[in-house]
C-alpha cells in the first residue's frame, strides 16, 4: 500500500513538473515569435498660436478610419510613424516629415520622409493642403487644419483617372472606389491598439495549442493514476 501511495504521489510530482515545462515553453516561444513590442511617444498637438501670423505647426502620428485599400501619402499601413506638419503662407507650401519605424527579419528601422506640399486655403477657420496630382495619381489626399478644435483631418478619394492600382473585391472601377477618412492622432495608445490586434490571432492559435498539450498531458496523467490505484 505504501508503495502504490509512492508510486501516486511520483505521477503528481511528474504531473506538476510537465505543467510547468509546458508553461515555461509557452513563454518562450511568444518570447521568440513576437519582436520586442516598439511604443511611440507621439502627443496629437497643434499649434495655432501663430496663426494670424502665418505659421502653423502640428505632429502626431498618423491613422486610417479603417484598413488600407488603398496607398497612402502620409498616412502608412502601420501606425509606427510620427509626422511633423509646418505650414508657411508666405511660402505656400506645408513642409511634412514623416519618421517611420519598420520592421524586417534583421530587425527594427528608421524610415524618414519628407513632402513639400501646396497650401490650398488659408482662411481664419481652417488650413487646407493635398497630397496627389489628379492629372496622374490614382489618389488624392485633402487634408484640413481646423484652428478653433486644434486638429488634423484628411480624406483619400479616388481621383478616377488611374486604371494601375489594385481594386478591392466587388469594385470594378478607381472612381467607384470608397472615400477613406485620415486624422493625426496621439501615437502611443494607436501603436499598442495595432500590435494587440495584429498579434491576436497568433497568440490565441499558440493559447490553443498549449491548452490541448496541457488537458492532454493532464489526462495521461490522471488516467496513470487510476490504473497505479486500481492495481
Amino acid at each position: 500500500m505504501a508503495s502504490k501511495a509512492a508510486r501516486v504521489v511520483g505521477i503528481v510530482v511528474l504531473m506538476l513538473a510537465g505543467l510547468c515545462t509546458i508553461l515555461v515553453g509557452w513563454v518562450f516561444v511568444l518570447d521568440h515569435v513576437f519582436p520586442t513590442p516598439v511604443g511611440l511617444h507621439s502627443s496629437a498637438m497643434v499649434d495655432v498660436d501663430s496663426w494670424d501670423k502665418g505659421l502653423v505647426s502640428a505632429q502626431g502620428t498618423w491613422r486610417a478610419g479603417r484598413e488600407h485599400d488603398r496607398i497612402l501619402y502620409l498616412t502608412l499601413g502601420k501606425p509606427l510613424n510620427i509626422s511633423t506638419i509646418n505650414c508657411i503662407q508666405q511660402s505656400g507650401f506645408c513642409n511634412v516629415a514623416t519618421t517611420t519605424i519598420k520592421y524586417s527579419p534583421s530587425g527594427y528601422y528608421l524610415d524618414l520622409e519628407v513632402n513639400r506640399l501646396e497650401i490650398k486655403n488659408w482662411s481664419s477657420a481652417t488650413l487646407e493642403f493635398s497630397a496627389g496630382d489628379p492629372s496622374y495619381h490614382c489618389f488624392i489626399e485633402n487634408y484640413v487644419i481646423t484652428r478653433t478644435t486644434k486638429t488634423v483631418t484628411g480624406l483619400s478619394t479616388a481621383s478616377g483617372n488611374c486604371s494601375a492600382a489594385p481594386l478591392p473585391k466587388g469594385v470594378r472601377r478607381i472612381a467607384d472606389i470608397e472615400p477613406l477618412q485620415l486624422s493625426l492622432v496621439s501615437g502611443s495608445e494607436t501603436a499598442l491598439r495595432s500590435r494587440i490586434d495584429e498579434e491576436a490571432p497568433t497568440r490565441a492559435l499558440i493559447s490553443g495549442i498549449v491548452a490541448v498539450m496541457t488537458v492532454a498531458w493532464l489526462l495521461f496523467t490522471a488516467i496513470w493514476i487510476i490504473r497505479v490505484i486500481r492495481r
